[in-house]
């Protein structure tokens, strides 16, 4: 199983949307606290379950599965009902949005 700690681009999807966007760079310490250029918060690793919090957004959690290649799951503000998601890459890992990748799709599908 894969460890947190490290580097991982963030992507979230405020409302479920469909559409994700790219966030921050999140550095996960072994210390258990994390950083991003905003200011950061304190995680916690179970098995496969990950969650984490933010000092300066109180309330705010996020808490999801991690894998070998990715990390993802819902957040929120603590007390209220939301339908958000997010998801994690390892930073420094190639993406396309979602138009593209249907775009190309299409491309090869024609002939």
């Amino acid at each position: 199983m894969r460890s947190i700690v490290g580097k991982w681009q963030l992507f979230v999807d405020w409302g479920n949307s469909g559409n994700p966007i790219t966030a921050s760079e999140l550095t996960f310490k072994s210390d258990g606290t994390w950083s991003y250029q905003f200011g950061g918060g304190t995680w916690v690793q179970a098995g496969s379950i990950v969650t984490f919090d933010f000092t300066n957004a109180s309330g705010l959690m996020y808490s999801g599965t991690i894998n070998s290649i990715s990390m993802g799951g819902g957040m929120g503000y603590t007390g209220q009902s939301g339908n958000n998601s997010f998801y994690c890459t390892p930073s420094g890992t190639k993406h396309i949005s979602i138009e593209k990748s249907k775009a190309e799709k299409d491309d090869r599908a024609i002939g």
